[in-house]
């Protein structure tokens, strides 16, 4: 894992991606690099994200609840906001509104951040409970 962290130490967010990805090309049931190349996937898509960016992207999804873009790139701003219960109520209720193409998408986004935080987490369960509420 040492050189995905020390990319991430030094801010290549890209690297760190390519890094954990061979580890869990390697070997796809480690949990530790899935997690790892999950969280710094949710970083890669927020890189270039401001706080004008940020409120600019709160303000559509406000104002478009079943924009998948819109909901996802929020949802990864909460996470890395520490409100990870915000980040996974607001792709429950986008899977639940949405179907096909977009519900698969809000469905697989969603996945990834239950990565990002990690299987054992408590607020993961409850999640993927709400999600197969969702879902069924």
């Amino acid at each position: 894992y040492a050189p995905a962290q020390e990319a991430l130490a030094e801010g290549d967010v890209d690297r760190a991606v390519a890094e954990y990805q061979k580890l869990v090309d390697a070997n796809p049931a480690d949990a530790e690099a899935a997690g790892g190349l999950a969280m710094a996937k949710v970083l890669q898509r927020t890189t270039s994200v401001d706080a004008d960016a940020a409120q600019a992207a709160r303000t559509a999804a406000a104002g478009n609840p079943d924009d998948v873009d819109a909901q996802t790139l929020v949802a990864d701003l909460d996470l890395l906001g520490g409100h990870v219960d915000d980040a996974f109520g607001r792709l429950v209720d986008l899977v639940r509104r949405t179907s096909g193409d977009e519900r698969d998408r809000a469905r697989n986004h969603l996945l990834g951040l239950f990565a990002a935080v990690g299987n054992d987490d408590p607020r993961v369960l409850k999640g993927r409970q709400n999600l197969a509420s969702a879902l069924f």
